[in-house]
């Protein structure tokens, strides 16, 4: 009549003996959790979150993802970071804009300079 309650007690409390077919089913049951559980349950810890991504992040053909940037958000981080040498070079500048953003390499397959709304420029970058 106790045997239940007796079992899940000695189950929460991991109180079967090593090499017991119940000690070694907790240990299958586990593992089958860690193997068959989705990865996104468990959140995505290997690959750090964007920080301050001041444009949305679309995907533009083909899945590549693409961001719109303001100059002058560049030239902010260029003159934060005393890079001004990168000014007259947009592709170096935008590579280390979206560095800074993302917290990892970018390689930059195309961008665009257009004016943008409210009449700023801004560059629309495709990258991977």
């Amino acid at each position: 009549m106790f045997k239940l309650p007796e079992g899940i007690r000695r189950t929460i409390n991991w109180s079967y003996e090593r090499g017991s077919w119940q000690y070694d089913l907790l240990c299958l049951l586990i593992i089958a959790v860690i193997f068959l559980v989705p990865s996104r349950y468990f959140g995505d810890r290997d690959r750090p979150a964007p920080s301050g991504i001041t444009a949305p992040l679309n995907s533009g053909v083909d899945g590549v993802p693409m961001t719109e940037v303001s100059v002058e958000q560049v030239n902010a981080l260029l003159r934060l970071r005393e890079r001004s040498d990168l000014i007259d070079f947009p592709v170096e500048a935008l590579g280390l804009y979206l560095q800074e953003q993302y917290n990892r390499p970018v390689r930059i397959l195309r961008y665009e300079q257009s004016a943008g709304s409210q009449q700023q420029p801004t560059y629309r970058v495709w990258f991977e």
